[in-house]
Parts: C-alpha cells; sequence; structure tokens
C-alpha cells in the first residue's frame, strides 16, 4: 500500500473519501463537497479555473490577498456553494460539456504539487440531482 499522506485520493475507489462537486446548472451553482475541502486542508479561499483544451475545471487553494481568490462560506446547515452563472456558462459555451442534463456529479484527482484539485468535466455524472439542489 502507499503512503496515505500523498493524498492521491483521485486513485482510490471510494467515492464517499473522492473529492467531488456537485455543479447544478439550473441555478448557476457548484457545491464544493466537504471531502474536496478537507483534501485542500479546509481553505478559507479558493480560486476556480478551466482549461478548455482539456476540459479540467480546478480548484486552487488561495489567500485573502489574491484578487481571484472566493472567500467560502457556508449555509446553516453547513453546505459550501459558489454561485456563477458566467463561468458555467462559458464552461458550456467553449467546452461543449455540461450539455445534457441540470445537475452533475464530478469526482476529481489531488495535485499535490499545485495543491490543488482538478475535474475532469468530460467525466461528470449527469443526475436528476439531490434534495440541496432544489
Amino acid at each position: 500500500m502507499g503512503n496515505t499522506k500523498d493524498k492521491d485520493i483521485g486513485k482510490q475507489e471510494n467515492s464517499v473519501t473522492r473529492p467531488s462537486i456537485r455543479i447544478n446548472i439550473k441555478y448557476s451553482r457548484i457545491t464544493i463537497h466537504r471531502n474536496t475541502l478537507e483534501v485542500l486542508d479546509n481553505p478559507e479561499y479558493i480560486r476556480l479555473g478551466y482549461c478548455p483544451g482539456t476540459k479540467q475545471m480546478m480548484i486552487f487553494t488561495a489567500d485573502s490577498s489574491e484578487k481571484d481568490g472566493i472567500r467560502l462560506l457556508f449555509s446553516k446547515e453547513g453546505r459550501c456553494y459558489v454561485h456563477s452563472k458566467a463561468m458555467l456558462d462559458g464552461i458550456r459555451l467553449v467546452g461543449g460539456v455540461l450539455s445534457t442534463g441540470e445537475s452533475y456529479l464530478v469526482y476529481g484527482v489531488f495535485l499535490k504539487d499545485e495543491n490543488a484539485i482538478s475535474f475532469d468535466l468530460c467525466r461528470a455524472i449527469a443526475e436528476s440531482g439531490d434534495k440541496y439542489d432544489a
């Protein structure tokens, strides 16, 4: 067995511990699951990115001094959402992904050298959503 401190969680079979996000097109919302934030050592700020060539969405840790940093706020229930209609519309237009449904579950891979998580949007799982999509 490998070194568990490497956080190579993207290769684990257990989807409960893999970093994941839910993208809801209808509400222009990205739900960042708690396990994803734990892999990044629970940052207070993050940055989001997208590479159209690879169709990868990235979540990077950030600090308060970065102009593109997004401060993470949680609902009363402890959920973390980022709303960005412009980003999701751009990803759909440029990337040609996320076009068959309203809600997607996407698993990611931790990139230790960049302290980031990469989500392959070509592998997004279209779902009807869950009780948090309403």
